[in-house]
């Protein structure tokens, strides 16, 4: 074929021609698409659809690493964890704190928060106040404070505050032998001792004013009896 003729545009200028590529080069027009302008161009794609992986790794991240055999031909990876942090697992969310850990998630979210060192040992059968070992705390208990190790007995204030009382301080214990070193004031017929069947005696004092009376007891055995006044006095 022979070369093509140049066109010529409005402005008397020759448009842009191309080159063939044969043996005797020949001239041609380039040719654009009417509708985007855009040059036509013929041309065919090969490749770029399969490729071939030459080597494989493995990056060390978030706590995980690894190590590759053969990573050239037929790779054989090895993973190793270590310390991994992750945010949540399996709809858990561990924080750690200052002190200690928490624990949050559940379909209603609850969380478990452990400030100190704990130790977790048998069969757990449930809460407490159903669980046969345990002793329920009563719920008129309503504080319990400042109760470190201590040795005597535990007292009620009436109001739900427990505190120790010191060994041998406080009221008196039944079934137990006791000696009190300090004044116990009793109202009048308040003091009383039981006989051998189901009746009492009980002493009345007819101190009416604000001094201060002693009894004292002579230093024998027997039995006390009462005078013959019109009181039935014990005489003195």
């Amino acid at each position: 074929m022979a070369d093509e003729s140049s066109k010529i545009d409005n402005n008397q200028k020759h448009c842009l021609m191309g080159v063939t590529n044969a043996a005797t080069p020949e001239l041609r027009n380039l040719k654009v698409d009417p509708a985007t302008g855009r040059l036509l161009v013929s041309a065919t794609v090969t490749g770029g659809t399969s490729g071939t992986v030459t080597s494989v790794s493995v990056v060390t991240a978030n706590g995980v690493s690894g190590s590759v055999a053969t990573e050239t031909t037929t790779p054989a990876i090895t993973i190793s964890l270590g310390a991994i942090t992750p945010s949540t697992v399996n709809g858990l969310t561990f924080v750690a704190a200052a002190t200690g850990f928490t624990i949050a998630g559940g379909t209603t979210s609850k969380t478990l928060t452990v400030p100190l060192d704990a130790s977790v040992s048998g069969t757990n059968t449930g809460d407490n106040s159903a669980n046969s070992s345990s002793q329920p705390i009563d719920t008129t208990l309503t504080t319990l404070s400042a109760l470190a190790d201590g040795v005597g007995a535990l007292t009620n204030n009436g109001a739900g505050v427990l505190s120790w009382t010191a060994a041998g301080v406080g009221d008196m214990v039944l079934a137990s032998v006791q000696s009190v070193t300090g004044l116990k004031t009793f109202d009048t017929t308040k003091l009383a001792v039981k006989g051998s069947s189901t009746g009492s005696t009980a002493i009345a004092s007819a101190n009416a004013g604000a001094t201060d009376y002693t009894l004292t007891l002579a230093a024998v055995t027997g039995t006390v009896a009462l005078g013959t006044g019109t009181a039935n006095e014990i005489a003195y």
